[in-house]
């Protein structure tokens, strides 16, 4: 027996409500007893959590052994969650992912993502970057969309696709080359926030097969005021210098006497240069270590097979808002939701 007591059952916040469960003293379970979730399962070294779709068996050597209880993938939507892998309905003669595959391949690219920005915390020279981590590190396929990011800034992510794709409808991109853009025009937000790309070809290949791109907040990048964040500005260049598919590395090599020439133009040019060059080093490095990872990854698992997960992911991404909306929607065909926010004096924002 254990040196304390199991209760019989216990209050847990399961499937969007708090609901009594059975609790089982782990030891007191013989071969062949069956466990039907949602239930507790205590021993004095771990607690399980028998979710409500899942049920166990203890085998005869004594390990549980738990399995999926059958369920309709609509169910997903009524228990709030949006399972990955297995969530993702198919259209007709569509390929299905199988969905621990599927698991991996997430948490691969995620990865991958989560090592970019690694490389550039080590790597950075500005307080920013290095301590205020503002910055943002993903993966993009050859259209410019997102696949996978690590858990960086939101604003940087959900902009930086439109950043790679102005710059692959503007540019003649090739192999060896990096690129920067901060230009609102091209999907960036204010100007110290610069985003390098990476395009990754393929042998053979006359076009980009992947994008890595790693977007960091630069200290200063010109402007009427150090930190170019000017509260008044009224012509961009009084933010600070714009950057639009501005070319950092050609055939591998740096670039840095042209970058310099662009940071100095104009009549408010960028401050620290050094310190500029020194991040925008880090973040090629970043991409470079994505680059690096995810033509690993190719050679591993070979291109069709990434491709073909590369879109599952995206399409349960979809999948799973689209369930998001049906269940705010209910019976409902439209609803109107509407929030307001104020300042701390009480002006409101919005």
């Amino acid at each position: 027996d254990y040196p304390f007591q199991v209760p019989r059952a216990a209050e847990v916040y399961l499937d969007e409500r708090w609901q009594s469960i059975p609790c089982m003293a782990f030891n007191r379970l013989r071969p062949g007893a069956r466990i039907t979730g949602p239930a507790l399962l205590i021993s004095d070294q771990f607690t399980l959590l028998i979710d409500s779709q899942f049920g166990g068996q203890v085998e005869d050597n004594g390990t549980l052994l738990l399995s999926r209880a059958s369920v309709k993938a609509d169910n997903a939507a009524e228990t709030g969650g949006a399972a990955i892998g297995s969530c993702i309905k198919p259209e007709s003669g569509q390929e299905q992912p199988d969905p621990i595959t599927l698991e991996i391949y997430n948490h691969r690219f995620m990865g991958i993502a989560e090592q970019m920005g690694v490389t550039l915390q080590k790597t950075a020279h500005s307080v920013n970057m290095k301590e205020r981590l503002d910055f943002s590190c993903a993966i993009f396929d050859r259209f410019g969309n997102l696949v996978a990011n690590a858990p960086h800034i939101p604003v940087h992510l959900g902009a930086m696709g439109a950043t790679i794709k102005a710059l692959k409808s503007s540019a003649n991109l090739q192999p060896g080359a990096v690129y920067a853009s901060n230009h609102p025009a091209s999907g960036g937000s204010h100007l110290p926030d610069v985003t390098v790309i990476t395009p990754v070809f393929l042998q053979q290949q006359a076009q980009p097969h992947f994008f890595l791109a790693s977007r960091g907040h630069h200290a200063d990048i010109g402007g009427t005021t150090p930190g170019s964040m000017a509260p008044f500005s009224q012509k961009l260049q009084e933010e600070g210098v714009a950057l639009n598919g501005l070319q950092l590395v050609a055939d591998g090599i740096f670039l840095e006497e042209s970058i310099r020439a662009h940071l100095t133009a104009g009549p408010w040019p960028a401050r620290n240069i050094d310190e500029r060059l020194a991040d925008l080093r880090a973040q090629i490095a970043a991409n470079r270590m994505g680059e690096r990872e995810l033509l690993r990854l190719l050679t591993d698992r070979g291109i069709g097979e990434v491709d073909r997960y590369m879109g599952f992911i995206q399409d349960n991404a979809a999948w799973a808002i689209d369930q998001v909306f049906r269940r705010l929607l209910g019976a409902q065909s439209q609803l109107q939701l509407s929030h307001h926010d104020q300042l701390d004096n009480g002006i409101a924002i919005a």
